[in-house]
């Protein structure tokens, strides 16, 4: 083997059947396996795995010479005969021995292949340095059930449920249903490479003199071990059944203690007592935890004020009791994650928004569920700047709002009024008139704002006010619409003057050509009428 940090484990894996009670070989890491026999498809799970590919037998496995295995019966779930050693992989045909680390191990005597793929997830959660998984009944990802081996040269198989007669790729030899029975037991096996560096065979053999005590004990060894590193460990384990659980609950290191409310073997009664636990650490463990049941939830949250516990509970899925025991906690931290769900209910939206914490008046201006009425309340009476900073980045005021907000007590509400990207014209002309030069200043600015307003605010006693309008990319021509319109009426006056002396010239002329011919009478223009 050319790399020398490259090691090669063995695993062969049978079990009962359940239904049948016929054994059965596990030929793939996989997470379901077929009976042969019943033709009934089991659900393995990851627990299984865990249990048979312990760090204990990977400990034991290398401590092995090559060739070495160690034989082992588990009875509690599955009856399972597995055996764990090290040793080169070799061709199942003639039994030549390939290179593991090739990336197609192909015979030379015979040009059989043996299949090789990456080592998946549940793989590397089982020990981390592993790297390929070698000879599977098929290659693949590792889910899908598994299959047999041949009975003459012990090749994997595909299994046929349609047929009782399968052929051997490799050797011809046909496999019949009875002898799927008789060989269930000649397990294929199976080749785990894993990359060890010094370091990590020392770490795994216990060759540095105990730093890591947990490579060669048990569970129960290592929740009863002085170390509160080898106790966590144990805490963390999904192999720790619930009554370890129990005694490491109350374990006198926090750290042990938040494991335990981590592990998903927790169970009900035993989260009831975690949610209780002086650390904060621990409950937020809890809060995180997707197996805790909802009724320990809704006590934490009646008893909590860490905001990490709350955050916590935050990242989960929050259902209706939830949301409503945290919009009616006493803590301000638990109503404002309500306030900001999108699932809460309108009526604890409504209740939230007179809340005495101005962070859960935001939550409530932030969450898209808040309707408009509310947010009308909101604009009419909250001053906060943050509330009403919030109520200015919202999408969706309305006009409503955005009225009740010009029409507010607050200067700073105007503004934000003044400031709103859909504030009409006619609110903002009426808000021009405001002594508070941010507010006249916001108007300036703004691109609704009507063009007399705009040429008025030019002229504002306040340099700033003035200013703003002035640089307003309407203003230009709203004051050149409005030169026009003083051109338009001057020059309307003047036609009017020169109709009225035009006419009145017109009159005199009339009334003299009338005395001329004798009509009228009297010597003066005054007499005439």
């Amino acid at each position: 083997m050319a790399n020398k940090n490259v090691e090669t484990f063995t695993l062969r894996v049978s079990i009962a059947c359940p239904s049948c009670r016929e054994p059965m070989a596990v030929n793939r890491l996989a997470l379901d396996a077929a009976c042969p026999s019943c033709q009934t498809n089991h659900r393995l799970g990851r627990g299984f795995w865990e249990t048979v590919c312990t760090r204990e037998a990977f400990a034991h496995a290398l401590s092995l010479d090559l060739g070495e295995t160690r034989q082992a019966t588990e009875f509690g779930g599955w009856e399972t005969r597995h055996s764990m050693g090290r040793d080169v992989p070799q061709c199942a045909g003639c039994g030549e021995e390939l290179d593991p680390t090739a990336d197609e191990l192909r015979c030379g005597g015979c040009d059989l292949v043996m299949p090789k793929r990456p080592a998946s997830d549940l793989e590397r959660e089982l020990l981390s340095q592993l790297t390929h998984v070698l000879n599977e009944s098929e290659p693949g990802d590792g889910s899908g059930a598994a299959s047999f081996a041949c009975t003459s040269c012990g090749a994997a198989l595909e299994t046929s449920r349609s047929s009782p007669d399968v052929r051997c790729a490799y050797c011809g030899a046909t496999n019949r249903q009875a002898d799927w029975r008789k060989g269930a037991q000649n397990a294929v096996l199976l080749y785990l490479l894993a990359e060890l560096s010094k370091k990590q065979r020392r770490a795994l053999l216990h060759y540095d003199d105990g730093d890591d005590d947990s490579a060669k004990m048990s569970i129960t060894q290592m929740a009863r071990s002085n170390d509160w590193e080898i106790r966590q460990q144990a805490a963390r384990s999904r192999q720790c059944p619930p009554q370890l659980l129990e005694v490491l609950a109350s374990d006198s290191d926090s750290d042990v203690r938040k494991a335990v409310a981590a592990n998903p073997n927790l169970t009900a009664k035993l989260a009831g007592k975690v949610a209780s636990d002086e650390y904060y650490g621990v409950r937020q463990a809890l809060a995180a935890n997707p197996i805790v049941p909802e009724e320990v939830l809704l006590a934490l949250v009646a008893d909590e004020s860490d905001r990490d516990v709350i955050n916590a509970l935050s990242r989960r899925g929050l259902g209706p009791r939830l949301l409503e025991a945290m919009a009616t906690a006493s803590d301000s931290d638990a109503r404002k994650v309500a306030a900001q769900s999108p699932a809460i209910e309108v009526r604890w939206l409504e209740e939230l928004a007179h809340d005495d914490d101005y962070e859960v008046r935001v939550a409530v201006v932030n969450n898209l569920r808040t309707p408009q009425r509310t947010l009308v309340e909101i604009a009419s009476s909250d001053h906060d700047s943050d509330v009403l900073k919030a109520m200015r980045k919202r999408p969706d005021v309305g006009q409503e709002v955005l009225r009740a907000l010009a029409c507010s007590d607050s200067n700073s509400a105007k503004a934000v009024a003044a400031r709103h990207p859909d504030t009409p014209a006619k609110l903002l002309a009426s808000m021009a008139a405001e002594w508070d030069n941010d507010v006249r200043r916001a108007v300036a600015r703004h691109a609704n704002t009507p063009p007399g307003t705009l040429v008025a605010l030019g002229n504002d006693s306040d340099v700033g006010v003035a200013r703003a309008a002035q640089n307003n990319a309407n203003y230009a021509a709203a004051r050149s619409r409005r030169l026009k319109i003083r051109l338009a009426g001057a020059a309307m006056l003047v036609f009017s003057a020169l109709l009225v002396a035009g006419g009145t010239a017109l009159v005199f002329l009339s009334m003299a050509a009338l005395r001329w011919m004798g009509i009228i009478e009297g010597a003066r223009p005054w007499q005439w009428f």
